[in-house]
């Protein structure tokens, strides 16, 4: 099969097929392991496989329909197992998975053996390092956040090489050249505020370069059909980072505003919902919605001077805080939505979450309640890495809906991978 006429490949990563008929071949598996593959393409229909051994003795149902970008599955293949045929059961005819990379320290696919008795959390590190190219967007724009929390804990000088091969794969001294969420080429321009979170980065550690001016145009400019919870931390934050590192005190006036307009709006009731559409809100507290909201405020706090309308800020991020924290769950995750318990927990907006508490902490906002409830999401993590160190039990890309996003479907996604590593950034940093 032919790939996606409309997309291109995520950073120029080679790809290939799993469609009806494929054959998968490796060597026998001397015990169970997990095989993990990356879509290597944006998925937007359903689609179905099944994985099944040549004598039909096992097989697996292969559901990647809707994924995202560098998405992982992992799949368990059982001992002696060296071979799988690929057949269609729904939809799209054709999943396409990133193959191996000279530039990344493992292949990909790769099989990893179950009992390799190794520390996940330190899997965890490495595959976040090395391994974590994701959509240039709101995606990758956690990543670089996570590199950037590390750095500043961790001197050594790995988060800061990471974050320059992560930036290099998409811009050079004068242009930015990445794929929108469609996978469609973008050459220094911008048509979505999921697009500018990794501005903060940019400007943080390459304050002149100009595609700079044109998010800030963009960004100024847009037209805006709703209000989203996303616009505290991809569009607010990034502008405040320019009004501090520029001296620009109509950034910070704009950054302010963007907040206030999403507090104004998304906060109704005692409960922060994702979208605002002008007659009705959607996503009633939604972890990671809930993670935006927080974060991106308590980023902008933390580069204002906390005086005259900044003060009335911390208040209402105290009190948000505080409301967070109650609905923890025991096990030190939240619930997918807060007030819809008895599903699978959300790891990405638990991470977010904890990190933002971390960071009001720091702040002076909130007192050691924080800490304490940061720490025990901290902790409860690591239960949720697979063999190789990827993240579970994300909740997936917001592609199909509110009632969709309510079911019990989890993923392995980059941006969970990036708000876990911004949150340990922020332990690490405690602990400082």
């Amino acid at each position: 099969p032919e790939p996606p006429t409309n997309q291109q490949p995520l950073a120029g990563l080679h790809c290939f097929p799993l469609s009806h008929g494929s054959r998968v071949l490796f060597e026998p598996l001397p015990e169970e392991g997990t095989l993990v593959l990356a879509s290597g393409f944006d998925k937007r229909v359903p689609c179905r496989l099944r994985l099944r051994t040549p004598d039909g003795g096992w097989e697996h149902e292969l559901n990647v329909g809707f994924c995202s970008i560098a998405q992982r599955f992992h799949i368990a293949i059982p001992a002696g197992v060296g071979e799988l045929g690929v057949t269609a059961l729904e939809g799209d005819a054709s999943f396409w998975v990133l193959a191996d990379e000279k530039e990344l320290p493992i292949s990909i696919p790769r099989i990893w053996l179950v009992s390799e008795n190794v520390d996940r959390l330190s899997r965890f590190f490495d595959r976040l390092e090395h391994d974590c190219i994701a959509e240039f967007g709101w995606m990758g724009g956690c990543v670089l956040e996570a590199y950037d929390a590390l750095a500043l804990a961790d001197k050594a000088s790995r988060w800061q090489e990471a974050r320059a091969r992560w930036l290099s794969r998409f811009m050079d001294a004068e242009h930015l050249r990445y794929q929108d969420p469609l996978g469609r080429p973008q050459i220094d321009t911008f048509n979505t505020i999921e697009a500018t979170l990794p501005l903060a980065t940019i400007i943080r550690n390459h304050p002149e370069h100009p595609i700079i001016d044109t998010a800030m145009e963009y960004l100024i400019s847009r037209p805006e059909s709703h209000i989203t919870c996303e616009g505290c931390y991809t569009v607010a934050y990034p502008m405040m980072q320019l009004a501090v590192s520029r001296g620009r005190e109509d950034f910070e006036r704009l950054a302010l505003e963007e907040l206030m307009l999403r507090k104004e709006n998304l906060f109704y009731e005692g409960d922060i919902y994702l979208r605002h559409h002008g007659t009705h809100r959607t996503y009633q507290s939604w972890t990671r919605g809930v993670a935006w909201y927080l974060l991106g405020f308590a980023e902008c706090l933390s580069l204002s001077d906390q005086s005259g309308p900044w003060a009335g800020i911390a208040e209402h991020l105290a009190e948000r805080a505080n409301w967070a924290i109650q609905h923890q769950r025991e096990d030190g995750l939240w619930d997918n939505f807060f007030k819809d318990p008895g599903l699978p927990p959300d790891t990405s907006g638990s991470s977010g979450i904890a990190a933002a508490l971390l960071k009001l902490n720091q702040l002076g906002v909130v007192g050691d309640e924080a800490v304490t409830s940061a720490k025990k999401c901290w902790a409860a993590l690591p239960g949720h890495l697979f063999v190789d160190g990827w993240l579970g039990n994300t909740s997936p890309s917001n592609k199909r809906g509110e009632e969709v996003q309510r079911g019990p479907r989890r993923a392995s996604e980059t941006f969970g991978m990036g708000l876990m590593g911004r949150l340990a950034g922020a332990v690490a940093l405690a602990k400082n």
